[in-house]
């Protein structure tokens, strides 16, 4: 089974999230196969395949072209989606990874709470389940799957990509806490997260001195995938 990581430009830590997140895939995932960037190709990477993409659209609908991109590619019929700032730190089966959600999908203000309210009408107009499984972890796509679910919707307005394709498809999901940290955090409690997980993943706000101390301590020397 391959991996594939979407990549934009969007980096404020000179992609260094991407840097431990493939060190950690190399580190903890079992049974994948070849890593896919679709986007943009960091000078420093290697031994990967690359598949070029340009944004051209809103954030949520980059990410859909992204994974479309992917799937009309030579990646695995089945393939562990993840983003660049997912950080495994347990072990972990690209072909068994669950389906995790953390809820009904809830409904907020701003740009991204539009897009979930839309997903969410998209599939109770449907008849469908409206789980919320756009938290902060890798999930397994089938390309077939993906393109005809993704084929079904109009995507004139940004919609949430995980939860369209797991609600659609019918998955099996397990429920799970939400973990993307978004604020400088001592190393005691990174490792406690690290107790009570297998992945996590941080915002802007969580690039201080402890999370770099905490990943030169658990990530470091650099993978195959680095020059």
């Amino acid at each position: 089974m391959d991996v594939v990581i979407p990549l934009g430009s969007g980096s404020r830590w000179q992609d260094n999230e991407l840097r431990f997140c493939l060190r950690a895939v190399e580190k903890h995932l079992k049974g994948y196969d070849r890593i896919y960037i679709v986007g943009r190709k960091p000078d420093w990477i290697q031994n990967i395949e690359f598949i070029p993409y340009v944004e051209a659209h809103t954030r949520e609908r980059n990410i859909m072209e992204k994974v479309r991109r992917a799937c009309k590619s030579g990646v695995s019929d089945n393939f562990l989606f993840m983003n660049d700032d997912h950080f495994l730190i347990k072990d972990v089966d690209a072909h068994t990874y669950p389906y995790y959600y953390n809820g009904p999908i809830a409904l907020y203000g701003g740009e991204y709470g539009q897009s979930l309210y839309r997903t969410q009408r998209e599939l109770s107009t449907r008849g469908l389940p409206t789980l919320n499984y756009d938290i902060h972890c890798p999930i397994i796509y089938s390309k077939r799957l993906f393109l005809d679910i993704m084929a079904c919707y109009s995507w004139k307005k940004d919609l949430v990509v995980k939860s369209l394709y797991a609600n659609t498809a019918g998955v099996e999901g397990v429920q799970m806490n939400d973990c993307k940290i978004n604020r400088n955090i001592g190393v005691a409690v990174l490792r406690q997260v690290e107790q009570d997980r297998h992945v996590f993943s941080i915002g802007d706000g969580a690039i201080r001195l402890a999370l770099k101390k905490y990943f030169a301590e658990k990530l470091p020397h650099p993978c195959r995938y680095e020059k």
